[in-house]
């Protein structure tokens, strides 16, 4: 027998951790800007897609 268990949010409570997140970044104690490698536009998805698989950019952001 086999069980498969999923998680959501895995232990994070997002009522409370994420507007506590939210805050951290805001306030400049959470960096996440410096997380990001390259931003691309809606245009640009499929390289940024192809980036991805080549191997070239693993924390790419598409800009909505």
């Amino acid at each position: 027998e086999k069980t498969l268990t999923g998680s959501y949010f895995g232990s994070a409570r997002p009522r409370e951790d994420f507007p506590r997140l939210l805050g951290l970044y805001r306030a400049g104690r959470l960096k996440l800007d410096e997380l990001i490698t390259h931003r691309y536009s809606v245009d640009q998805a499929p390289q940024a897609f192809a980036d991805l698989e080549a191997g070239k950019n693993a924390r790419g952001v598409i800009v909505f």
